[in-house]
């Protein structure tokens, strides 16, 4: 015991050199884990800050285009609940077109996919900027649900009160109309002007596609200010 206590005093300065070896690589092993870690998280938080931008931007165009053609084809309402107008000067397809347009729904389909990555993995922990995040969130989980919820309704408005009454109206489908010659069309409206319920059918359709065209609107605006967002931390990070 004498003998290896008195070893260990002649060789203390090396032991202890051997520990601080030890010590100094793990720490340095520890740092080096660390730092790639950082690194391989900061690759994923812009992979999904890009991908994010390049989703709503998707997003964006789709909703600014269905917005659109609702819009243009909104003001036919009014022409058409007005009687008074003389059909036969119309081009052919107008009242084909028209008819058509108050028998189709719009349904807008949002690119999940980061959004689900995000929620299934936990990988929204690696974006930094959480005033953003929830911006984000917000986007999914208020501004799209509302806007499916109206989607969902002017569906179901238009599968089960438009066209079956355009069916039972109408000696051909809607999208037959086409075929038809101006005469029969001009025809064919003016038998559907003098129905009372297909006015009142035309009133709440117009209701239902006012009310998509500011939700779509709002949602723009929105879309718009997180795009600007996301493309700016995309550079920053």
């Amino acid at each position: 015991m004498k003998r290896l206590f008195q070893q260990f005093r002649n060789n203390w300065p090396s032991y202890i050199f051997e520990i601080l070896v030890i010590i100094i690589g793990i720490t340095i092993s520890f740092w080096v884990n660390e730092w790639r870690i950082a690194n391989e998280e900061r690759a994923t938080e812009k992979r999904l800050i890009h991908e994010f931008h390049e989703n709503l931007a998707a997003d964006s165009l789709n909703l600014f285009t269905d917005m659109k053609m609702i819009e243009t084809g909104l003001p036919a309402y009014d022409t058409v609940i007005n009687t008074t107008v003389n059909w036969q000067s119309f081009p052919k397809d107008s009242i084909g077109k028209f008819l058509q347009f108050t028998s189709i729904y719009f349904s807008f389909l949002s690119n999940d996919m980061t959004y689900e990555e995000i929620k299934q993995s936990g990988l929204s922990r690696l974006i930094s900027n959480k005033p953003l995040l929830a911006d984000i969130i917000n986007l999914y989980h208020v501004d799209y649900l509302q806007i499916r919820e109206i989607n969902k309704i002017e569906s179901t408005f238009i599968l089960n009160r438009m066209l079956p009454f355009l069916d039972s109206q109408l000696p051909v489908h809607v999208t037959d109309l086409f075929l038809e010659s101006r005469e029969q069309q001009v025809i064919h409206l003016s038998k559907l002007l003098k129905n009372q319920h297909f006015i009142n059918l035309l009133k709440s359709n117009y209701v239902i596609k006012l009310t998509i065209i500011k939700a779509y609107d709002a949602t723009l605006q929105k879309l718009r200010n997180l795009i600007h967002q996301l493309k700016t931390e995309e550079q920053n990070l």
